[in-house]
């Protein structure tokens, strides 16, 4: 889990620098910094929740234990980003864009990538 929380940490704050490094950019096509933000800190809060109950499934003998885990943590990720975006889309509709919505698309892909391959670390270290 440390080494979890220090390769997802490092993501989260290059992630963000490039943010920031990108803010024009992004003004330029109406996206704003905040929400980007937001939205970055978010996943990895809901990715760094996931891992934790994918670990626990990734150390069970037991295939229906490691299934219910498994998925507990893909299901859990997947409402809880859904939620978000739809709670951002109600908040106030005027002020939604494209832009943002395509950076947390891009930020989840990134942030599953990272717990994927953290994940078969942590299952090859176990045989």
């Amino acid at each position: 889990m440390k080494l979890f929380l220090l390769i997802g940490t490092t993501v989260f704050l290059v992630l963000n620098g490039l943010c920031f490094l990108l803010r024009a950019p992004m003004a330029a096509v109406n996206t704003p910094l905040t929400a980007v933000l937001y939205g970055n800190a978010w996943l990895f809060l809901v990715t760094a929740l996931a891992y934790y109950f994918e670990r626990k499934g990734v150390r069970e003998a037991n295939s229906h234990a490691f299934f219910r885990w498994i998925y507990t943590g893909m299901l859990l990720k997947m409402f809880l980003c859904i939620a978000a975006v739809l709670a951002y889309a109600l908040a106030d509709r005027a002020a939604i864009t494209r832009g943002a919505v395509l950076a947390w698309l891009l930020f989840y892909i990134i942030y599953t990538g990272v717990e994927i391959s953290m994940l078969l670390r942590e299952s090859k270290q176990r045989r």
